[in-house]
C-alpha cells in the first residue's frame, strides 16, 4: 500500500491517505542477550470520515515476571481537512496489580475538552490531539523544520508539547541481523 503525502489544497483529508486498518507490533529486547521485555502494538481502522486508533503495551518474558504492566490508548474521531480530529480518548493501565483509567471528551461544538478526575475543562483551539492521535497526525500535517507547538491530552492532564522537526535526511545503515 503506497501512502501519498497529503494535498493540502483540498478542503477534506481523505480516508485513502492511509491504510483503511493496519496493526504495527513492536518488540522491545534488553541487553546483548537481547531479553524481551516488551510488546507494543498499534491498530487503526478508518472508515468513510472516521477513526479509531488503539495502542496496547506490556511488559513481556523476564521484565513480567517482576514487574507486570499493561497500559492501553484508544483515540477516535473524524477524519477533517487538518487530519485528525479526535472525540474521545481513553487510557487505561495496570502496574503492581492497581488499576487505573482516564479519558478525555473533545467537545468542538462547544470548543471544550474534559479530561482527568474530577473532570477539568478547558478551551479548544483546534489542533488538540491525545497521546495517540498525534502520532498519526505528524504523519499527515506539511511539516517544515522548526518548532511546533501541539495541545495534547493522556486523558488525565492537557498540556502544551513543543516538538522539533529536524532537516531531512537520508541515512543508508547495513541490514539488521
Amino acid at each position: 500500500y503506497e501512502i501519498r503525502p497529503r494535498d493540502w489544497s483540498s478542503d477534506v483529508c481523505s480516508s485513502d491517505l492511509l491504510p483503511r486498518n493496519g496493526e504495527i507490533s513492536y518488540e522491545l529486547y534488553l541487553g546483548s542477550n537481547r531479553f524481551n521485555v516488551g510488546r507494543t502494538v498499534q491498530s487503526w481502522t478508518i472508515s468513510d470520515d472516521s477513526y479509531r486508533v488503539r495502542s496496547a503495551s506490556e511488559t513481556t518474558g523476564i521484565a513480567a515476571m517482576f514487574a507486570r504492566q499493561s497500559i492501553e490508548y484508544i483515540s477516535s474521531g473524524r477524519l477533517t481537512a487538518a487530519g485528525l480530529r479526535p472525540d474521545q480518548f481513553s487510557n487505561a493501565r495496570e502496574r503492581r496489580g492497581e488499576k487505573d483509567a482516564a479519558t478525555a471528551r473533545f467537545d468542538w461544538k462547544t470548543q471544550t475538552i474534559t479530561f482527568g478526575e474530577p473532570p477539568k475543562s478547558a478551551p479548544l483551539a483546534g489542533n488538540e490531539q491525545d497521546l495517540v492521535s498525534f502520532m498519526y497526525q505528524l504523519g499527515l500535517m506539511p511539516l517544515t523544520p522548526g518548532r511546533i507547538m501541539l495541545p495534547i491530552t493522556n486523558g488525565w492532564k492537557f498540556e502544551r508539547y513543543e516538538l522539533e522537526v529536524g532537516i531531512r535526511s537520508e541515512e543508508h545503515t547495513s541490514e539488521l541481523q
